[in-house]
């Protein structure tokens, strides 16, 4: 008499999501904030944002970026937009090439731009956190949390898949 195996199918939405790491896929925007204040962003949020320009909006420990050509800040000074600097990868050959990922100096905007919340990027070390988009409205927005988090990477979220 054969023995069969029972198998378990694994549904792909209960597989964590990954969301950060060295030569992995991005799967959501995201946002890192370095042990010495610069602003970067994945892929992702790059590509939804559409340019190295984006509004800045603050609102009870949530931080917006909000595309260029949003009607939320149409009334806006170009040259009062952040501008984000494209990270290049030295290719083999030489050239540098656009990694997809964009980062700003935000040292000084982290520590006086929010009123009395201030973020401790220097006691907090790389942080990555999750972005969520609004895509009718155009911008993206993320949790600042107030004075220091934990120092090290905070820990993927389990998250459920579309």
């Amino acid at each position: 008499m054969e023995k069969y195996m029972a198998i378990q199918f694994i549904k792909r939405s209960t597989i964590p999501v990954t969301t950060s790491g060295k030569g992995k896929a991005a799967t959501e925007p995201r946002v890192s904030i370095t042990d010495r204040g610069v602003v970067v962003l994945n892929s992702l949020a790059t590509k939804f944002l559409g340019g190295t320009k984006a509004g800045l909006g603050f609102d009870g420990g949530k931080v917006y970026l909000i595309k260029e050509d949003s009607k939320l800040i149409a009334k806006q000074p170009k040259e009062e937009l952040l501008t984000f600097k494209p990270e290049l990868k030295k290719a083999k050959d030489g050239s540098k090439k656009a990694t997809g990922v964009m980062a700003y100096n935000g040292k000084d905007m982290l520590k006086t731009s929010f009123g009395d919340h201030v973020y401790d990027f220097a006691a907090s070390g790389y942080q990555n956190f999750p972005m969520q988009a609004d895509n009718e409205k155009g911008y993206l927005v993320f949790d600042l949390p107030k004075g220091a988090v934990q120092r090290g990477r905070l820990r993927n979220v389990r998250q459920e898949r579309k």
